[in-house]
């Protein structure tokens, strides 16, 4: 049975934080001159994916949020 998972995305002074609906799943990444360096991670073991894919899902969310935010290339 496939799940569908929802991302939520938001940008806010320096940081990006992601969060997946229905969990506590979340991750904050922080700005810095070089791009975004992760800052804090929340896990949930009733998440419905594994940490190691959340995380990547997030960091691949959170860099395209900064791209559109015109903060990385």
């Amino acid at each position: 049975m496939k799940t569908n998972l929802n991302f939520r995305v938001e940008a806010a002074d320096e940081d990006v934080v992601v969060t997946l609906d229905g969990t506590s799943c979340m991750v904050r990444y922080c700005r810095t001159d070089t791009g975004l360096n992760l800052f804090h991670v929340r896990g949930d073991e009733r998440a419905p994916i594994h940490d190691v894919h959340f995380l990547a899902r997030a960091r691949q969310l959170a860099n395209a949020k900064a791209k559109e935010l015109g903060w990385i290339v």
